[in-house]
């Protein structure tokens, strides 16, 4: 997916769309049918978010380990006179 369309966003515009729809075609949706999307809304994009963490977690550290090898190949003995 790209960047501006992540699955968060697609979760939360499919519940939002599910709200309107069913209260334009009338059919009565009460407080606990509501807040059971929301918790569920709210558990899927909080789990999704903690993947990405994790993965931008996992970029950093390969990146700080390539920093870190590069440093190791750059020290070279300065010739004394």
């Amino acid at each position: 997916m790209s960047k501006f369309i992540s699955r968060k966003l697609i979760a939360t515009s499919l519940a939002i769309a599910v709200v309107v729809a069913a209260d334009l075609l009338g059919a009565p949706m009460d407080a606990s049918t509501l807040d059971a999307i929301t918790n569920m809304l709210l558990g899927l994009v909080g789990a999704q978010g903690l993947v990405d963490t994790a993965g931008a977690w996992r970029a950093g550290q390969a990146v700080i380990g390539t920093v870190e090898a590069a440093k190791d190949l750059a020290v070279v003995d300065e010739p004394t006179d």
